[in-house]
Protein backbone atom coordinates (compact mmCIF):
# COMPACT_ATOMS: atom_id res chain seq x y z
CA UNK A 1 0.00 0.00 0.00
CA UNK A 2 3.03 2.48 -0.01
CA UNK A 3 1.54 3.46 -3.60
CA UNK A 4 -1.67 4.68 -2.38
CA UNK A 5 -0.35 8.58 -1.31
CA UNK A 6 1.17 8.91 -4.66
CA UNK A 7 -1.54 7.49 -6.29
CA UNK A 8 -4.13 9.74 -4.05
CA UNK A 9 -1.86 12.65 -5.24
CA UNK A 10 -2.56 12.36 -8.56
CA UNK A 11 -5.62 11.67 -9.37
CA UNK A 12 -6.76 14.87 -6.78
CA UNK A 13 -4.57 16.48 -9.27
CA UNK A 14 -6.58 14.96 -12.07
CA UNK A 15 -9.79 15.79 -10.33
CA UNK A 16 -8.71 19.25 -9.25
CA UNK A 17 -8.27 21.06 -12.83
CA UNK A 18 -11.89 21.33 -13.58
CA UNK A 19 -11.62 24.55 -15.06
CA UNK A 20 -8.84 23.75 -17.99
CA UNK A 21 -10.27 23.28 -21.21
CA UNK A 22 -8.72 19.86 -21.57
CA UNK A 23 -9.10 18.08 -18.66
CA UNK A 24 -10.17 14.76 -18.11
CA UNK A 25 -12.63 16.28 -15.42
CA UNK A 26 -14.22 18.82 -16.92
CA UNK A 27 -17.71 18.59 -15.99
CA UNK A 28 -19.82 18.84 -19.57
CA UNK A 29 -17.37 15.77 -20.94
CA UNK A 30 -18.18 13.17 -18.18
CA UNK A 31 -21.82 14.31 -18.22
CA UNK A 32 -21.97 12.81 -22.43
CA UNK A 33 -19.45 10.36 -21.69
CA UNK A 34 -21.31 9.10 -18.61
CA UNK A 35 -24.95 9.56 -20.71
CA UNK A 36 -23.63 7.28 -23.55
CA UNK A 37 -22.13 4.80 -21.33
CA UNK A 38 -25.32 4.44 -19.68
CA UNK A 39 -27.69 4.39 -22.99
CA UNK A 40 -25.13 1.83 -24.16
CA UNK A 41 -26.03 -0.74 -20.92
CA UNK A 42 -29.65 -0.06 -21.60
CA UNK A 43 -29.82 -0.82 -25.15
CA UNK A 44 -28.22 -3.98 -23.94
CA UNK A 45 -30.74 -4.96 -21.14
CA UNK A 46 -29.38 -3.45 -18.34
CA UNK A 47 -32.36 -2.66 -15.44
CA UNK A 48 -32.87 -2.01 -12.02
CA UNK A 49 -35.33 -2.27 -9.47
CA UNK A 50 -36.85 0.31 -7.61
CA UNK A 51 -35.39 1.24 -4.37
CA UNK A 52 -31.65 -0.57 -6.01
CA UNK A 53 -28.83 0.19 -4.40
CA UNK A 54 -25.84 0.92 -7.15
CA UNK A 55 -22.43 1.28 -6.36
CA UNK A 56 -19.44 2.92 -8.23
CA UNK A 57 -16.40 1.62 -6.77
CA UNK A 58 -13.73 4.90 -8.31
CA UNK A 59 -17.07 6.64 -8.75
CA UNK A 60 -14.85 9.96 -9.49
CA UNK A 61 -17.51 13.01 -9.77
CA UNK A 62 -20.26 10.45 -9.64
CA UNK A 63 -21.18 11.39 -13.45
CA UNK A 64 -21.93 7.46 -14.51
CA UNK A 65 -24.22 7.59 -11.15
CA UNK A 66 -26.51 10.82 -12.15
CA UNK A 67 -26.69 9.43 -15.53
CA UNK A 68 -28.13 5.97 -14.28
CA UNK A 69 -30.51 8.05 -11.54
CA UNK A 70 -31.79 9.79 -14.44
CA UNK A 71 -32.97 6.44 -16.10
CA UNK A 72 -34.13 4.15 -12.98
CA UNK A 73 -35.58 4.73 -9.56
CA UNK A 74 -32.32 3.50 -7.45
CA UNK A 75 -30.00 4.80 -4.66
CA UNK A 76 -26.61 5.62 -6.01
CA UNK A 77 -23.43 5.26 -3.75
CA UNK A 78 -20.50 5.91 -4.64
CA UNK A 79 -16.43 5.29 -3.40
CA UNK A 80 -13.53 6.80 -4.64
CA UNK A 81 -9.94 7.53 -2.80
CA UNK A 82 -9.56 11.09 -4.39
CA UNK A 83 -10.64 13.75 -1.95
CA UNK A 84 -10.89 15.95 -4.67
CA UNK A 85 -13.33 13.55 -6.86
CA UNK A 86 -15.38 12.85 -3.74
CA UNK A 87 -15.69 17.19 -3.21
CA UNK A 88 -17.18 17.16 -7.09
CA UNK A 89 -19.20 14.32 -6.91
CA UNK A 90 -20.81 16.29 -3.68
CA UNK A 91 -21.12 19.35 -5.72
CA UNK A 92 -22.27 17.61 -8.49
CA UNK A 93 -25.18 16.23 -6.27
CA UNK A 94 -26.21 19.47 -5.18
CA UNK A 95 -25.98 20.45 -8.40
CA UNK A 96 -28.34 17.96 -10.07
CA UNK A 97 -30.62 17.52 -6.99
CA UNK A 98 -29.86 14.04 -6.62
CA UNK A 99 -28.47 12.57 -3.23
CA UNK A 100 -25.36 10.56 -3.51
CA UNK A 101 -24.16 8.89 -0.47
CA UNK A 102 -20.31 9.01 -1.18
CA UNK A 103 -17.28 7.98 0.71
CA UNK A 104 -13.59 7.54 0.77
CA UNK A 105 -11.97 4.36 0.38
CA UNK A 106 -9.73 1.95 -1.49
CA UNK A 107 -11.11 -0.86 -2.87
CA UNK A 108 -7.78 -2.53 -3.90
CA UNK A 109 -8.01 -3.86 -0.07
Amino acid sequence: MENLNYQEMTWDLVWGNDLEKNSYSLSKWRDERADDKVGYFIQNGLTFKKDEQILDAGCGDGSVLFALKKHFDVEILGVDFSEKALSNAAKNSINYGLSLKCYKADTRT
